[in-house]
């Protein structure tokens, strides 16, 4: 069942160093959090919107 093919993207460049590696993985969560935190505040600003 196996395609054989990679499943990581070709552009997709990870670092070698281990620490780089998982401050590049704390940066992207920071990134998803962030994200998280604006769509919340997003659909807060909606719901307001709505009560007017």
């Amino acid at each position: 069942m196996c395609s054989g093919r990679s499943i990581t993207p070709p552009d997709l460049s990870l670092p070698s160093d281990v620490e780089t590696l998982k401050a590049m993985v704390l940066a992207m969560a920071e990134k998803v959090a962030r994200a998280d935190a604006l769509a919340s505040e997003v659909a807060d600003l909606k719901a307001r919107k709505r009560r007017c």
